[in-house]
């Protein structure tokens, strides 16, 4: 069987390895060996055969691995790092479940989009396969906010798994929430899944967000939803970190009039007033009350650092001191951030926080001396139109507009970035490159800088 997600030139696969080949075998062995979680080795190739085993390639390259097999509580063949307790907390049903055993995922470019597509596929044909409603997986503490992600919760607390280095969980749900789930973050971002399921109605959120979840057709609306469903992160920096990001100094914030956007939940607007700067932060989430947006920062935030602390010796966080401490600092910028919103949300005209959303802005022409925008074109970039978006800044910046970073959550580089500043040079927009000296990851490379051209 295979699955297949596509948008524009990328595509995920996931098929069943039923007989797999001495390619395939390879490919999924070097996947658990270089990626897996730290459980105790069976001889997982004989076992293999017992369940079924899927692979994901991402553009062609091996990305992801799961076993799936049917469990029930009490047999006999349960795995060697059930402790009673996990045992406990296995789901009950007489039919059984599924055991996601050994899912992996290579920490390389579109990792949390091969996640999804594997958890998918197995949601999917789980169901097709064996009459059971529920599924398993073992993970790792810091991932379980990743885990609610894609459908499932925590059955079980951190504990020490027998012949294990690491700590463990037990997380699980159900099989057609997560596969609904799992659909919504594609079909929602654009991308084509070669085979559908009918699904009934998405189950409520939680009171915070379910009224941004409607189904509306207007655009800051839409971009405020991609933010509710996780496709694109609500962050809260602090201006030093900003000062990292785009190389800032306090001349740069009191040359003229700043626009930050989107500007998230991030204390810069509100630190870089507090210096005389003329600062207005736009993003789509500024259409929510304090209440909703704290509500929403609050689930970011876990989730961020739930990654963080999964890749963190992948990361540079000396200038902060540890990921623990840049959480922390997180935390103070949102709490800075949400006071200075509720104070600025009941104004009707002169928000120094606008509702807007990329590639439309309800500025005028060069009315800002300086733009940022941060953290979403190329860490995101199935969430905008880079050329358009860009565009749309250097209309309203008589100055210099700073995008960056240039590469996604995991360093990997925006692919087409040659071809976009070969595009917006034909029409009348300057770019170079300039190292900030800033780098939380190994192989970020500085901010796009763009200027209209005369």
């Amino acid at each position: 069987m295979r699955l297949e997600a596509s948008l524009r030139d990328r595509t995920f696969a996931v098929e069943t390895l039923s007989a797999p080949d001495a390619a395939q075998r390879d490919h999924v062995a070097r996947l658990r060996r270089d990626h897996g979680f730290p459980l105790p080795a069976p001889d997982w190739e004989t076992l293999d055969e017992e369940g079924v085993v899927l692979l994901c390639r991402v553009d062609g390259v091996p990305a992801g691995s799961v076993r799936l097999i049917r469990r029930q509580v009490g047999a006999d063949d349960q795995c060697p790092y059930f402790t009673p307790e996990l045992e406990a907390a296995l789901p009950r049903d007489p039919a059984g479940f599924v055991f996601c055993e050994r899912l992996v995922v290579s920490p390389g470019s579109r990792s949390l989009g091969a996640l999804a597509m594997v958890m998918h596929a197995a949601a999917t044909w789980s169901t097709a396969w064996w009459p059971v409603t529920e599924f398993a997986a073992i993970t790792r503490p810091q991932l379980v906010r990743l885990a609610h992600w894609l459908g499932a919760r925590q059955l079980s607390r951190p504990m020490a798994l027998p012949g294990s280095d690491g700590l463990g969980l037990l997380i699980g749900g159900r099989l057609e929430e997560a596969a609904q789930r799992t659909e919504e973050l594609f079909t929602t971002a654009g991308w084509q899944l070669s085979t559908r399921t009918a699904r009934h109605a998405t189950p409520g959120l939680p009171t915070a967000r379910r009224a941004t979840a409607e189904a509306n057709t207007d655009r800051v609306a839409a971009a405020t939803r991609a933010v509710v469903d996780g496709r694109v992160q609500l962050t809260s920096r602090t201006l030093d970190e900003y000062r990292l990001v785009f190389g800032l100094t306090d001349p740069d914030l009191l040359s003229g009039p700043v626009l930050d956007c989107p500007g998230g939940a991030s204390s810069f607007a509100a630190e870089s007033r507090a210096l005389g700067a003329d600062v207005t932060a736009a993003d789509p989430v500024y259409s929510l009350s304090p209440e909703d947006i704290g509500a929403l920062v609050h689930d970011h935030l876990a989730v961020s650092a739930a990654f963080g602390l999964a890749i963190a010796d992948q990361l540079d966080f000396s200038w902060a001191g540890s990921p623990e401490r840049h959480l922390e600092r997180w935390q103070c910028a949102t709490a800075t951030f949400l006071r200075d919103y509720t104070e600025d949300h009941p104004n009707s005209a002169g928000r120094r926080y606008v509702p807007a959303a990329l590639p439309h802005l309800p500025f005028a022409d060069r009315q800002f001396r300086l733009t940022l925008c941060g953290f979403l074109l190329f860490t995101f970039p199935d969430a905008a139109d880079q050329e358009a978006a860009i565009h749309e800044l250097v209309r309203v910046t008589d100055g210099d507009v700073l995008v960056g970073p240039l590469e996604d959550p995991l360093g990997s580089a925006f692919l087409d970035l040659d071809l976009l500043r070969g595009r917006l040079s034909d029409a009348g927009v300057t770019t170079t490159v300039r190292d900030i000296g800033y780098s939380i990851h190994p192989r970020q490379r500085g901010v796009l800088v763009c200027r209209r051209t005369g």
